[in-house]
């Protein structure tokens, strides 16, 4: 009986884990960047130390060479630990990243061993255009509260 029951909430707990996928505000977000995104370049400048950077999911990336200029970086299939990093190296070559030779290198995600995962396609994204959408999906509707009565 003891051994029935464990299989089966084993069970329910591998389904759960299955139904659960990437949370609605991060697949929001990674599609606002889409949206922001333009026409795919070949290679942009970076700048040391870089802004910032922020991972979308385990095949996509942001960065930050500076404040307002951003880059959406799509890696040639899933990067190890990309999402759980807490650091990344970006290789260059004379402070430019080119696609398919230059890649990114997540720092402190987990068991990796810190492996490299090629660029396949840089896309500039237009940070106006961004913080735009972004403005208006915070937008709040105020309602007047209905008198009681």
């Amino acid at each position: 009986m003891i051994k029935k029951t464990l299989v089966v909430a084993s069970t329910l707990l591998a389904l759960a884990a299955c139904a659960s996928g990437p949370g609605e505000k991060s697949v929001q977000r990674k599609q606002s960047f889409e949206t922001a995104a333009g026409q795919p370049v070949r290679s942009f400048h970076v700048y040391t130390p870089l802004y910032s950077w922020e991972a979308l999911n385990d095949t996509q990336l942001v960065v930050y060479p500076k404040p307002r200029e951003a880059f959406l970086l799509d890696l040639a299939g899933p990067c190890s630990d990309l999402t759980y990093a807490t650091g990344m190296t970006l290789t260059s070559n004379m402070s430019t990243v080119y696609v398919n030779f230059d890649k990114v290198i997540p720092i402190g995600g987990g068991v990796s061993m810190n492996m490299p995962c090629v660029i396949k396609q840089i896309r500039p994204v237009d940070v106006s255009k961004l913080k735009a959408i972004e403005h208006e999906q915070r937008k709040v509707d105020v309602q007047e509260r209905k008198a009681e009565g």
